[in-house]
């Protein structure tokens, strides 16, 4: 991302020189980004997880643990890039002098530049707001519930799993590895119950007994969550402690000293398996 910067700034710097407007244009639209992906990273890498977020919920039954916004950054830069873009171009092909003396009226190259990018730009966004899944776990005394609403266009399909804790035998901590020549290792937590799921209660990374909670698309810090779920489902008379009026403090993270300190001890040890994508 530090390099994408880079070159949105050179970009920028030449644009001004020969007075290329449409070069300006996509060194903003490339910086917009690269700032985007670079707050995108850094909450990738657990800094966002300093204190419980406030989008986590205790009602008196149990613990609500929405998705984060993970595509709203990347929508932001997409949309200004689009907005930007396509403004301009439409613009100049109106005739309207809003470009000032940047843009030749008679270059319709560079006009046809910033339509293309601008319509790739709109169609990213489309793309990633009609393929959204917005995902809710709830964590109650009588047991875990993931409530994932798939969206594929306009139209929408509810998958709604319930795991009493009776049914459930383990949680395993494992990770999503995605990406080619930078690989990102997400962290997840597969929960394996004594009961068979149907294909109209599984999702694409489920199996039959396996309920699969992508633990780095939540609000909460995977670690907590994990020791939090292990400690109720080990502690079943201490599943009272979810009706409390501050029961989302029970996922208040360790400071990041501490939790750096156990990263570095993990991977000099890689004795115990854990959630390795926040710090």
């Amino acid at each position: 991302m530090a390099a994408l910067a880079a070159v949105a700034i050179a970009v920028a710097m030449k644009g001004v020189r020969q007075d290329e407007f449409s070069a300006i244009v996509v060194a903003m639209g490339l910086l917009v980004l690269s700032c985007c992906g670079m707050a995108g990273s850094m909450s990738m890498a657990g800094f966002r997880h300093l204190r419980p977020s406030k989008r986590i919920t205790s009602d008196g039954t149990g613990i609500r643990i929405p998705m984060r916004r993970y595509l709203l950054v990347l929508l932001i830069g997409l949309g200004f890039v689009a907005t930007l873009a396509l403004v301009t171009a439409i613009g100049w092909s109106f005739g309207l002098d809003s470009t000032g003396s940047f843009l030749n009226p008679d270059d319709v190259g560079e006009a046809r530049f910033l339509l293309a990018c601008g319509g790739i730009a709109l169609a990213a966004f489309g793309f990633f707001l009609a393929f959204r899944a917005p995902t809710v776990l709830t964590i109650s005394q009588v047991g875990i519930r993931r409530y994932t609403r798939r969206w594929r266009g306009l139209s929408a399909k509810t998958v709604d799993v319930f795991l009493p804790w009776d049914d459930i035998v383990e949680f395993t901590p494992d990770e999503q590895i995605v990406g080619g020549l930078i690989e990102v290792r997400n962290p997840i937590i597969r929960i394996r119950s004594t009961t068979t799921r149907t294909k109209t209660e599984r999702l694409a990374y489920d199996t039959d007994d396996q309920v699969t909670v992508l633990a780095h698309l939540l609000v909460a810090e995977p670690n907590t969550l994990l020791s939090l779920l292990q400690f109720l489902k080990d502690n079943p008379d201490r599943r009272d402690i979810l009706e409390r009026p501050d029961a989302r403090e029970l996922l208040c993270p360790p400071p990041l000293r501490q939790r750096f300190r156990a990263a570095r001890s993990a991977k000099s040890s890689d004795s115990v398996k854990g959630l390795s994508g926040d710090a």
